[in-house]
């Protein structure tokens, strides 16, 4: 009787030793998919995340004080308004809105890497000349230019905030926001440059607030994330261009894009990174207005 006891409890320690190695080996291979679901969710995200914040955008506030308080022209003149406000984590941003009349549509300025809203000073004016009011932001990862401070960027800084290249997608989708809600909730331009013509390239995607987008030397500036991958069958009118050396990775970043909406335009001459491309200092000025401006009257 001692030896069948013994017996039944050896084949119950086997057993149970055979159900725990085998539990540590699910576990660890549930991790791995986990890690792997992960990264998918990750990209997936972020190539959706205009559609998933397509309710809650709707529910930001409406800026009524902020508008209350902007200068409008109503004789052709020009205004410059400087306006604070809000993203969802809390961190003011900066940003100049440039008006002329209170109805003219809206465009939005968003600057490159290491600049600020300073960036658009003199664009702004051109833009002006044609009949829109313009909102030039500052994000979170840059610094100046032509002696304008990123003041976002320094409160990013002064908050511990991360602020590299893809921390600045909720600045843009809260000034998307902001600008819709100028542009009497119509769908406007939105212009980027360098790191943010591909946020927003990505962050237009799905978004009703966007009509157009001109992106000045995008790229695949984001690691883990393909950008051409993201870009597939982008519908709405787009504006592309870079420095002649940069054409040809612009040209394979935009393949996926519906044809019919690319307009791709290649300068024939030396030209400038980013939107500095259209300052009036920079070689192949004349030629890259000239082919923005049309893309704008379309």
């Amino acid at each position: 009787m001692k030896k069948i006891l013994m017996l039944i409890i050896g084949v119950l320690i086997l057993n149970s030793c055979g159900k725990t190695n085998k539990t540590v080996v699910t576990t660890q291979e549930k991790t791995k998919a986990d890690e792997a679901i992960d990264q998918q969710e990750q990209n997936i995200d972020f190539s959706k995340t205009p559609n998933a914040q397509k309710d809650s955008l709707n529910k930001f506030p409406e800026y009524k004080e902020i508008i209350a308080g902007m200068q409008f022209a109503t004789d052709g003149t020009r205004t410059n308004n400087i306006v604070n406000f809000f993203t969802h984590d809390s961190l003011m941003l900066t940003a100049n809105v440039y008006t002329t009349d209170r109805n003219n549509p809206y465009i939005l300025l968003c600057h490159q890497a290491g600049y600020s809203r300073g960036e658009y000073i003199n664009t702004a004016k051109e833009l002006m000349m044609m009949g829109y009011n313009c909102v030039a932001l500052d994000q979170r990862s840059g610094d100046k230019v032509n002696g304008v401070v990123n003041e976002t960027a320094k409160r990013a800084i002064e908050k511990g905030l991360p602020h590299e290249y893809l921390d600045a997608k909720e600045d843009i989708l809260t000034a998307i926001d902001f600008t819709y809600t100028l542009n009497n909730k119509k769908p406007f331009t939105i212009v980027g440059s360098s790191y943010s013509a591909t946020l927003v390239m990505i962050l237009s995607i799905r978004n009703p607030k966007i009509a157009k987008v001109a992106a000045f030397s995008p790229g695949e500036y984001f690691k883990g994330v393909s950008i051409m991958e993201n870009l597939a069958g982008f519908d709405k009118p787009i504006f592309v261009t870079g420095a002649k050396k940069e054409i040809p990775a612009i040209k394979k970043l935009t393949t996926l894009i519906v044809p019919d909406y690319l307009n791709l335009y290649e300068p024939n001459k030396k030209s400038i990174h980013g939107s500095s491309a259209l300052w009036f200092s920079s070689p192949g000025y004349v030629g890259t207005w000239k082919a923005f401006k049309a893309f704008l009257k379309k």
